[in-house]
């Protein structure tokens, strides 16, 4: 995905936990980051088209209204989208407030609940078109995570396995480990009974390949048993599993 693709998006917040929370589930989706502390730093760049803000009101009680007004001034609401994380406290005086003033959406955000990244996520594409939505399930893997493929080449019965690039609920790109793998395949061969693994999870589904180079690109074409749910449940707990690491090594405090 090209660079200007990417959703541009600021977050105003002084809770760094709700930031790496966002930035865990954002930031895979194609969501391009940007974080202020403080609301300041915000009025200073609200000349720039920014795709979504997303607005701790916790920490900026009373700069809120004004920054969502002068925000609205400019862009519309499907220009911009913005959406509040409300404080426990948020009077229906003040929720009357901001659909007053434009704001797209308020969220209660608790960070054990993957299903409030949903609702922003979803609150977004009411307002704008995201036309490739694999960016909404791609991702990368990193060092300690267990993903891998295996599937025998119908041209030559070669085993291949490789190192997968990146994977989504849709496909995967991949390295074969040696190129003679992959040798007599082309782009639009069907490849049957895979063997995928993801963490604990070894699923069986069919392939294409979309993509024959130092990469290969392929499509799930069909899922075995409930495979297809498994990859899916795997790829959104994903997330909360690094945050759980994360915290897991944050000192104890007294």
């Amino acid at each position: 995905m090209k660079a200007e693709d990417n959703v541009k998006t600021v977050i105003v917040s002084q809770d760094d936990d709700l930031i790496k929370h966002l930035s865990f589930h954002l930031a895979p989706l194609e969501f391009q980051l940007t974080h202020f502390n403080d609301a300041l730093s915000l009025l200073e760049s609200v000349d720039m088209e920014y795709d979504l803000v997303i607005f701790d009101v916790s920490h900026f009680p009373r700069h809120w209204k004004p920054l969502v007004k002068l925000i609205r001034e400019k862009y519309t609401k499907e220009q911009t989208v913005i959406i509040l994380i409300k404080a426990s406290e948020f009077p229906f005086e003040e929720a009357a407030k901001a659909i007053y003033l434009g704001v797209n959406g308020i969220v209660d955000y608790n960070p054990k609940d993957k299903q409030e990244v949903f609702r922003l996520t979803e609150i977004f594409k009411r307002y704008r078109s995201l036309e490739d939505h694999r960016r909404f399930l791609r991702v990368i893997p990193v060092r300690d995570e267990l993903f891998s493929i295996i599937f025998t080449n119908p041209k030559n019965y070669t085993l291949v396995t490789g190192t997968i690039r990146d994977i989504s609920i849709q496909g995967m790109m991949f390295r074969p480990l040696h190129a003679e793998m992959v040798s007599g395949l082309e782009v639009g061969d069907m490849v049957s009974r895979c063997s995928l693994q993801v963490g604990v999870n070894l699923l069986s589904l069919d392939c294409k390949i979309t993509r024959i180079d130092r990469e290969v690109g392929l499509e799930f074409t069909y899922f075995n048993d409930n495979a297809h749910h498994r990859l899916f449940t795997y790829l959104m707990e994903r997330p909360d599993r690094f945050l759980e690491k994360e915290f897991a090594r944050k000192p104890v405090e007294d």
